[in-house]
């Protein structure tokens, strides 16, 4: 437990600079949610070019071992929001899947 803590200290530390310039996307989300956010927006970014998330929030979901980070559709879509899994005690992407 302890690690896992020490860890996701780290990553609050590490990649706090890149967080502080965050867009909207992740601004209102607390710390070890913003980190984990960020982690999955910068790989929906590489691995989903086509995913477009122009005013769309995420949605950071605990997971008992993992995160699950996606985005929230407006009513009038029914689908296409990529999901992350991100390991909790590593902080690396566990899968990913696109709704449909």
């Amino acid at each position: 437990m302890r690690s896992n803590l020490s860890f996701v200290s780290f990553l609050i530390l590490a990649l706090a600079p890149m967080c502080s310039n965050a867009s909207s996307s992740c601004a209102g989300l607390p710390g070890t949610q913003r980190v984990v956010a960020e982690t999955a927006k910068n790989y929906i970014l590489r691995t989903y070019p086509d995913f477009k998330a122009d005013d769309l929030c995420l949605q950071v979901t605990d997971s008992q071992d993992k995160w699950e980070v996606t985005y929230r559709l407006p009513s009038n879509r029914l689908g296409g929001a990529p999901v992350v899994l991100v390991d909790k005690q590593t902080g690396n992407v566990l899968r990913s899947y696109r709704t449909q």
